[in-house]
């Protein structure tokens, strides 16, 4: 949370409607029996809804960069009271309200617009990870009902969320519910887990098919830009042939080399 960021909230005493506002005041006080700290936020109330003692639910939605600055596009590069968060000038000036100098957002945390962008971070549900000691590994489907063990580096968490630093990209499909049954499969079939880590080795011959994960079928197989490639069962090869480059990764990340197709005999 920073100072001056926009918060929308609403309250039970009228439904439906929504109040905006910004944040003027962060306490630096931690309450030790809740484990809170207070925020004031300062909001129009020219119609007298808002009253002292009413329970509200607010929202913030916040951009961060990879050095904890906060981004939003409607503050960057802009000038704001210290006193008065509601006083947003797109130049240097006095505060309308008590005359005290404008501040630039960038002193207050914010990122001005010519760094702006392609600095938001990478998200995942915090349901995601499995985090054990400094360690953290979530499930990546690489194929309809595979899933792959990944290590990766997490940031800080922002609500329901956990940045990440390493080990994804964006658009894969991460397991969020039911991993820790992918996990525990997983160290019953001695592969690698969150607890059973295994060093992936190097220069090994295929002796699994890339698609089911199933022991190969060396009567079953496809060549392939010089490489022969080994499946389990019939079917694997057509499954293979819709996205070759991802399975060809796959089986590089697990040391495997495969025949060269000068190397064997030909098959039927």
């Amino acid at each position: 949370l920073r100072y001056g960021q926009e918060v929308e909230f609403e309250t039970e005493a009228y439904p439906g409607e929504k109040f905006n506002g910004r944040i003027s005041f962060i306490s630096p006080v931690l309450d030790e029996k809740t484990r809170t700290v207070k925020v004031r936020v300062v909001a129009e109330n020219t119609s007298g809804k808002l009253k002292p003692g009413l329970f509200v639910r607010a929202v913030i939605h916040t951009g961060t960069t990879s050095d904890g600055q906060k981004l939003d596009l409607y503050l960057a590069g802009k000038w704001v009271c210290p006193m008065h968060p509601e006083i947003i000038k797109a130049k240097a000036g006095r505060c309308d309200k008590c005359g005290m100098r404008l501040l630039r957002t960038e002193k207050l945390g914010y990122v001005n617009k010519k760094n702006a962008k392609g600095s938001t971070e990478l998200l995942i549900p915090a349901t995601a990870p499995l985090i054990t000691g400094k360690r953290a590994v979530v499930y990546v489907q690489v194929s309809e009902g595979i899933f792959e063990y990944r290590n990766v580096t997490l940031g800080s968490r922002a609500g329901d969320y956990y940045i990440v630093k390493s080990g994804i990209k964006e658009g894969e499909l991460v397991v969020v519910n039911g991993n820790f049954k992918i996990d525990s499969a997983m160290q019953l079939l001695n592969k690698q887990s969150m607890m059973n880590q295994k060093v992936p080795q190097k220069n090994v011959p295929q002796t699994k098919c890339p698609v089911m994960g199933g022991d190969i079928n060396k009567e079953v197989f496809i060549d392939f830009r010089g490489n022969r490639i080994y499946f389990c069962c019939p079917g694997c090869d057509a499954i293979f042939k819709k996205n070759p480059e991802k399975y060809l990764d796959l089986m590089k990340k697990s040391g495997v080399v495969l025949d060269k197709f000068s190397d064997v005999k030909q098959g039927k």
